[in-house]
């Protein structure tokens, strides 16, 4: 049942999807079972949980050539990592969070921060570190950073012990020590994005600086960071070794670019990252502005105060060109709505226009791209649409 069961014998995580429930331990087994799981697949910690309600955890991981991304759901929880710790097993790790749901006060080196649904903040497995988790996050409270009273040190024990397991399996690098505050019904959700610090294309210990500081996730590469972290399991499904590389590889640049924004060391950042990162910008500012007929390569261009040439060199190893990626985009939306039942009061034309389609060329690369015509496409959808609903 281990994430790491297919792993090598260096460590790294097994490559594909897999996933775990706490559901499939018995119940009184499943506090000690997390603390283990956590301590295997993240890093030794100590862990305290409220004993009022049944646990509930389940884990969703990428294994990737380098590093690993894993959604965690879990019941409200405590967690700290101390120097012992730390001596005793340290793989030189950066963790980069997004909270998808929930609130976490996250306390390593000068800074405390409290996170809230949508937030980033990066931590090490190199230094000591307190943490908890709550299912409901406090409308009242704000985002960032906070000092004294109420910061996650006030809750948790001092990093720097270390009790191991305590009395739920004996001693080891986890421990299940408790209570903890117990915030009602629910689950904290977030993302891990496993960093090797031999990975991270940044000089040595220079991602020191943002420890348990709130990344600006509004712009650039951390504003496309939070949603493909949090669609890369369900884009990983089926995938193969070679294009689970190609998702942790861009993985791994947004978050160093968006690590090097934040300290303002962009320059420092290899050119093959940065040239990925720019290429992750331009498709989404594609998708987000595919409606527009005036979505060209030199507009692209200009928006990203590129030359058209640059451009187009940056998509030389891409499976289409610019102008085919944005065609073949269209198409896509026009099916999706060709077969919605909900718009068929539409006309063909609306439709192509709606997605920046030219009418006249419309049917014509329709017919090249699905081999029929959009108007008998839209009827097979529907009539396929009202026997499923009959």
């Amino acid at each position: 049942m281990a994430l790491s069961n297919a792993a090598g014998t260096d460590g790294t995580p097994p490559q594909g999807l897999v996933t775990m429930d706490a559901g499939s331990v018995p119940e009184p087994d499943r506090w000690a079972w997390w603390a283990d799981m956590v301590s295997r697949e993240v890093m030794p910690v100590s862990i305290r949980i409220p004993r009022a309600r049944p646990f509930q955890g389940q884990v969703e991981a990428v294994g990737m050539p380098d590093g690993q991304v894993a959604a965690f759901d879990f019941s409200p929880m405590a967690a700290t990592r101390s120097l012992t710790q730390i001596r005793r097993h340290d793989r030189e790790e950066y963790f980069l969070v997004l909270l998808r749901e929930g609130q976490m006060a996250l306390e390593q080196g000068s800074d405390v921060s409290l996170l809230h649904p949508g937030d980033m903040t990066v931590f090490s497995s190199s230094h000591p570190l307190a943490c908890e988790f709550l299912a409901h996050a406090d409308p009242a409270a704000g985002t960032g950073r906070t000092r004294g009273p109420g910061s996650a040190s006030d809750s948790l024990s001092d990093p720097g012990s270390d009790t191991g397991r305590g009395a739920v399996t004996g001693p080891g690098p986890g421990s299940v020590t408790g209570p903890v505050t117990d915030s009602g019904a629910g689950v904290t959700r977030l993302t891990l994005l496993r960093l090797p610090r031999r990975i991270l294309p940044l000089s040595s210990g220079r991602a020191d600086g943002l420890l348990a500081v709130p990344l600006r996730a509004n712009a650039g590469a951390a504003a496309l960071l939070g949603p493909y972290l949090a669609g890369l399991p369900g884009a990983a499904r089926g995938c193969g070794p070679a294009e689970l590389g190609r998702l942790g590889s861009i993985a791994v640049d947004l978050a160093a670019t968006a690590i090097a924004a934040q300290l303002d060391v962009q320059e420092s950042l290899p050119t093959e990252t940065r040239q990925a990162v720019t290429l992750a910008e331009i498709k989404a500012f594609i998708a987000q502005n595919l409606p527009d007929p005036e979505l060209t390569p030199s507009a692209i261009a200009a928006r990203h105060h590129l030359s058209v040439r640059t451009l187009h060199a940056l998509f030389r190893d891409e499976p289409e060109s610019v102008a085919a990626s944005i065609r073949r985009r269209r198409l896509e939306r026009c099916v999706a709505d060709l077969a919605d039942p909900g718009l068929r009061h539409r006309t063909i034309g609306d439709i192509a226009a709606r997605w920046g389609l030219a009418a006249h060329d419309f049917s014509r690369s329709f017919r090249r791209a699905y081999g029929i015509s959009p108007g008998e496409y839209r009827a097979s959808a529907l009539r396929a649409a009202e026997l499923r609903d009959t």
